[in-house]
């Protein structure tokens, strides 16, 4: 019987409460059941189904093959389920459930935690699972519902919805600057003090002017890190010129800390975008990414 009745439905949503507990015991406390019940709606999926889905001990358990697979289908419908739920929330003036987002270190602190902040009094029923690195992210490995970029997109399989466009451009402080007078071109910071990310170190920059674009190879940065809210608040101390994405400079343009070297060149355009599993996205997804575009085309607050 291949039927999907009430009770498979109950106990997908157990098996896949008991995977993400990671054991009978934290599964039944958030479920509000006892242990046994929850015990028995498993061993009462695994008998309906005909198949093993865990491998139990009394101190470990792990997914059988096909029961990575059954999971996988049982989040897609609980998922659907919720999101069937919130649609209908949100006709009525609700967001609310569990948003699972990934962002750069940088993007989450300036503009995903604000707009967390401020959710939290529009929308006291939506929650969040934050994962903020610089690092790659599987959507689906991660159960994300969305992944925040910045850089230039690449076919990933995702759907993708741009959030705003930037460029990486060159920046100083005012007291470094004045060591550095009549810089009119790239071509003369070939010896000045650089600080360079990690995901580009050791590579040749190319800066693209008004009329014509000029290859830099820094060879002896001062400063190599992976952190870009370190590059520019080094940047903004006066340690060395630095490359970054406007946004993260703006502010600090705004507050005189840094100034726009070279503003006719640029090393990239980029993109700050958004990955979404798929074309139908969550009301909440949808909510929290009109938010994420406003933040970013509108001018920092003083």
């Amino acid at each position: 019987n291949r039927t999907i009745d009430p009770q498979r439905l109950r106990r997908l949503h157990i098996f896949r409460t008991i995977v993400a507990a990671g054991s009978l015991t934290d599964a039944a406390r958030q479920l509000g059941l006892s242990k046994s019940v929850v015990s028995s709606h498993l061993r009462g999926l695994e008998d309906d189904l005909g198949v093993r889905l865990l491998e139990r001990t009394t101190r470990h358990m792990a997914l059988t093959q096909v029961g990575e697979a059954v999971l996988a289908a049982a989040i897609r419908m609980c998922d659907a389920a919720e999101d069937a739920v919130e649609t209908a929330f949100l006709g009525a003036g609700a967001v609310r459930g569990l948003l699972r987002v990934a962002a750069p270190l940088e993007l989450g602190m300036r503009v995903v935690r604000p707009i967390v902040a401020r959710f939290r009094t529009l929308y006291p029923q939506l929650r969040f699972d934050l994962r903020l690195s610089d690092g790659p992210v599987d959507l689906l490995a991660e159960s994300l519902d969305v992944a925040l970029r910045i850089g230039v997109p690449r076919d990933s399989g995702h759907v993708l919805r741009t959030l705003a466009r930037d460029e990486e451009r060159i920046f100083a402080s005012p007291g470094l600057l004045h060591t550095w007078p009549d810089i009119t071109h790239p071509d003369h910071l070939a010896s000045a003090p650089w600080l360079v990310h990690q995901a580009v170190a050791r590579q040749v920059d190319h800066f693209t002017g008004p009329s014509a674009t000029t290859s830099l190879r820094i060879d002896r940065p001062v400063v190599v890190t992976q952190h870009t809210d370190m590059l520019r608040d080094l940047a903004i101390d006066g340690a060395g010129f630095v490359v970054l994405p406007s946004h993260m400079a703006r502010r600090s343009i705004q507050d005189g800390l840094l100034i726009d070297v070279l503003p006719t060149w640029r090393r990239n355009s980029l993109h700050i975008y958004a990955l979404l599993p798929s074309r139908l996205s969550t009301p909440r997804a949808r909510v929290f990414l009109d938010a994420v575009q406003a933040e970013m085309n509108t001018p920092p607050r003083r």
